[in-house]
């Protein structure tokens, strides 16, 4: 067994030495704990920890970012840099492989794998990939003294394979003259690239090096073959029958007995046992072009010719790809080897790496379109056109040269119905501007390919028929909110001018309809629904669908999102959440229960719903959260739509007039209503007094405070925990939301029962607290126990402490007795007992006039030294007829139209 150890170095100090911190390279730990679990998952026992793959994610990016700087930099000068970060795309932990593969070329084997002519190429262009490779001088493969050769010609004469494509034939050689195209001998395939001077180049057509050809036939003859199929003979220029023959390329490669992969890189590489010309193969010219990955695939042996080592003269070597280069057992090679081996395979058999079993039983065809888009996107080819007939070729498709490349993309996706999620995230204007195919790009390789560690089966995949796309199911989403819009959270990811102003425009004017696919971490796919949402204010808004039906919208772009919290948070607060999804037309798939909004669907339209909790406001108030506190009464109101009636209810606060003199105070209703409720779930109309902006309503989900309400508790928190099921999150109809530009304020439900005085409870409700300057402030007065007394602050009108602060507790009142804390809390009622601000408790006494009337006095001889009773404060109950009106259970006509009306009606 062949261990490649690393030495880890790292600064030690003594326990006395607290100045600096310890520091360790844990990245070789991470590469030891991988190459285990890759050892395990061989011999069949997956650990089975880390879910469906080792993805990249798993391992930090500043734990990994040395090691993959320091090999970057060895390589840097050496090695084509865009090579090995196109190694990357198809690589199963992207660039945290890069470390492996260069340590297998350490010392003097970096001479071996050395680029020449690249040391300026970039991660991103390789200087030589534009480079047309049909003006290249043919190879010669005899000595150059030997001149007689040098000037040898064979001709191979397109005639007969004019007659032999137009009678059915094929279009292989015979190895030996006279040259005839042969029908049913064994032959080889050459997998070459033209750069290197394989192909026709210069010369006129049929005209090869002898030198060159008798090169190849002498592999066919170790072979056992009688004849050779080679582009640069076997393909003729005619238009006409030259792309019949390049739709029948792949065939040639997949019937032949051996293919012979010819790559001067790897000829000139000394064979050795070392896993050094794995990793050239994955580094060569060959590996980069387009071509050559078409030939891989539809291969069924590969032989690669490399230089046979010992040998003085130029020899020779063939070596099976499969069973020779590649290594077979991770135990006993090196993680380069093995590193280098898996992206090989992949290359091979790229059905098998997607762990798609049905498509993998016809290994001649991808069967995804992101899988495709791994195989070619790292490649190049001379012509652009050729990368679109290539990817034709791949996906089983005929393809003609006079198409244009929207075309063909539809043709592809249709034939391979699959598509990742990921390539949906792309930047490029769409075939079309809505329905079917506006998801889809008009170049195919402009969508992104799904990296190796995304390789799922086919229930991760979206399915495409005829334009139409179904997204997998259960794909994960969250609404868009107006505060996303206000704060610019979301921004096209494009920057072309068309699709940035199409998502603008969706967010500006339908924001309330518009929803984020999280299909990657660092971008979202942003769609819309069919049909109007009710907007919302924030995700507590639950308007969900029911389990299995599937939601049409149409797609807008890609879009980066800028979260305020994690994932997980937003999963437990509810904001994100699963359904499947349609893009396009809904027609392709029957099968599926479709809704065009994310309304609930059932029998009674959704206004008749929310009828059903308005009709439950009439025997509560409602207070805010405010710092300054804020109590409604609702009222309800009938107008007339085009559907029929519904209810709308008009939010009103407390007004109270003091008359000192006569010490009474008269308490209603504001004639004016804060705002209004539609039946529909909206803020219909808002007053100018109580503000200039409509704000957003929404429901309140109790089940993310613990403990529930079930359960007695003088605190609640905010629960955040991973295993919240959305199940626990109930949304009930005594609690709502509305979201201002700047603010979000919640409202709560004070029952009836809880306000009205009872023979138990006589001091129970809402009382006046009115100071000796005649302001007032509103407290909630509760009874736990016949001789206590509670209060809380609603609402604020002096300073001190905010509403919903408490104010005081009587365990005493029949001895008149008055506990209350210190100034920290309730300021507002309290006199300083001491000098200092130190917690202190002292005691107030009331004075108990009758079950309406209180006054707060010093003490308990209620009176100063002229006989008057000292007041601090007075306490007036205010009458329960005012928060339950005879009238607000009936009907009754809509108030005047001097409300602002929200631009949703």
């Amino acid at each position: 067994m062949r261990v490649n150890s690393v030495q880890v170095t790292g600064t030690y100090f003594t326990v006395d030495d607290f100045s600096q911190t310890d520091t360790i390279d844990i990245f070789p730990i991470f590469e030891i704990i991988y190459w285990a679990v890759i050892v395990q998952i061989y011999f069949g026992q997956n650990p089975d920890i880390f879910g469906e793959g080792w993805k990249k994610a798993i391992i930090p990016v500043k734990i990994a970012a040395k090691a993959i700087a320091d090999a970057t930099r060895k390589a840097s000068g050496n090695i084509c840099l865009n090579r090995l970060w196109n190694i990357t795309l198809v690589s199963e932990r992207a660039e945290q492989d890069i470390p492996s593969l260069i340590n297998l070329a350490i010392g003097e084997r970096y001479a071996k794998l050395r680029h020449p002519g690249h040391e300026n190429c970039t991660p991103e262009q390789c200087d030589f990939t534009s480079l047309d490779a049909t003006r290249v001088t043919q190879l010669h493969q005899c000595p150059e003294t030997d001149a007689d050769c040098r000037m040898t010609k064979l001709h191979f004469d397109p005639t007969l394979l004019k007659v032999s494509i137009e009678s059915g034939g094929g279009t292989v050689w015979s190895i030996d003259a006279p040259f005839q195209v042969l029908r049913d001998q064994k032959y080889i395939a050459i997998s070459h690239v033209w750069a290197d001077g394989t192909g026709i180049g210069l010369e006129p057509a049929g005209k090869v090096n002898a030198c060159l050809f008798e090169y190849f036939a002498g592999m066919a003859r170790a072979l056992r073959c009688q004849g050779i199929w080679w582009d640069t003979i076997s393909i003729p220029t005619d238009p006409k029958l030259r792309g019949k023959a390049i739709n029948e390329m792949h065939n040639n490669y997949s019937n032949a007995q051996f293919t012979v992969l010819h790559d001067s890189y790897l000829a000139n590489l000394e064979w050795a046992d070392d896993g050094t010309p794995c990793l050239a193969v994955i580094l060569s010219p060959w590996f980069t072009r387009g071509w050559t990955a078409l030939e891989c695939i539809m291969s069924r042996k590969i032989k690669v010719i490399f230089k046979k080592p010992g040998t003085t003269t130029y020899e020779p070597l063939l070596k099976d790809l499969d069973e020779e280069v590649l290594a077979q057992d991770p135990s006993c090679c090196s993680r380069g080897h093995w590193i280098a081996s898996t992206i090989i395979r992949r290359l091979r058999q790229p059905n098998q790496a997607t762990g798609d079993i049905e498509a993998a039983e016809n290994k001649d065809i991808i069967q995804n379109v992101s899988d495709l888009l791994a195989v070619l996107q790292p490649r190049s080819t001379s012509w652009s056109r050729d990368r679109m007939i290539i990817a034709g070729l791949l996906a089983g498709v005929e393809v003609q040269y006079s198409e244009s490349a929207a075309a063909i993309t539809k043709k592809i996706c249709q034939k391979l119905k699959y598509i990742n999620p990921v390539s949906l995230v792309h930047d490029k204007t769409p075939l079309s501007e809505s329905g079917p195919w506006s998801w889809c790009p008009k170049f195919l390789y402009d969508m992104p390919a799904s990296p190796p560690s995304d390789f799922h089966g086919r229930y991760h995949q979206g399915l495409i028929r005829n334009g139409a796309i179904k997204l997998p199911a259960y794909t994960w989403y969250r609404r868009v909110t107006k505060q996303d819009v206000l704060q610019r959270r979301i921004i096209p990811f494009s920057t072309h001018p068309s699709v940035s102003f199409k998502i603008e425009a969706a967010l500006e004017e339908e924001w309330h309809n518009c929803l984020v696919l999280e299909l990657t971490p660092m971008v979202a796919l942003l769609v819309a629904t069919i049909e109007d949402n009710l907007p919302v204010a924030s995700a507590a808004a639950q308007l969900e669908s029911q389990s299995g039906q599937t939601l049409l919208c149409r797609y807008i772009g890609s879009v980066r999102v800028f979260e305020d919290k994690t994932f997980h948070e937003r999963l437990t607060l509810g904001r994100t959440k699963m359904s499947n999804f349609i893009i396009g037309s809904s027609n392709e798939f029957p099968e599926f229960a479709v809704r065009n909004n994310l309304q609930r669907l059932t029998h009674l339209p959704q206004s008749q719903r929310i009828i059903q909790n308005v009709l439950k406001w009439d025997e509560q108030v409602w207070i805010g959260d405010r710092i300054d506190g804020e109590l409604f009464v609702p009222k309800r109101i009938k107008e007339k739509l085009s559907f029929g009636h519904f209810l709308e209810v008009a939010m009103h606060e407390v007004e109270i007039k003091y008359d000192s003199t006569n010490d009474e105070i008269t308490p209603a209703l504001a004639t004016t209503p804060c705002f209004a409720i539609s039946g529909k779930g909206l803020i219909e109309k808002v007053s100018k007094a109580w503000s200039l902006e409509t704000p957003l309503y929404s429901l309140v989900g109790v089940g993310l405070r613990w403990p529930p309400p079930s359960i007695p508790s003088a605190e609640r928190v905010e629960r955040r925990g991973k295993t919240l099921q959305q199940k626990t999150i109930e949304f009930p109809t005594n609690s709502f939301m509305l979201e201002f530009s700047n603010d979000t304020f919640t409202y709560s439900a004070i029952k009836k029962e809880n306000i009205e005085p009872s023979d138990t409870h006589p001091y129970q409700g809402i009382w006046a607290c009115i100071s000796p300057t005649g302001a007032y402030e509103l407290h909630l007065f509760q009874q736990p126990e016949p001789a206590e007394i509670i209060a809380t602050k609603i609402t604020r009108t002096w300073d001190g402490p905010p509403a919903g602060s408490p104010v005081f507790r009587a365990e005493d009142i029949e001895n008149q007795l008055l506990l209350y804390s210190n100034n920290k809390i309730d300021c507002d009622i309290s006199l300083k007992v001491d000098v200092d601000d130190s917690p202190k408790w002292t005691s107030r006494y009331f004075h108990f006039l009758d079950r309406n009337t209180i006054n707060m006095v010093p003490d308990s001889d209620f009176d100063d030294e002229d006989g008057k009773e000292q007041v601090l404060w007075k306490y007036r109950r205010v009458p329960s007829a005012v928060f339950f009106p005879p009238e607000n259970t009936r009907c009754r006509t809509p108030p005047p139209r001097h409300f602002l009306h929200s631009r949703y009606q």
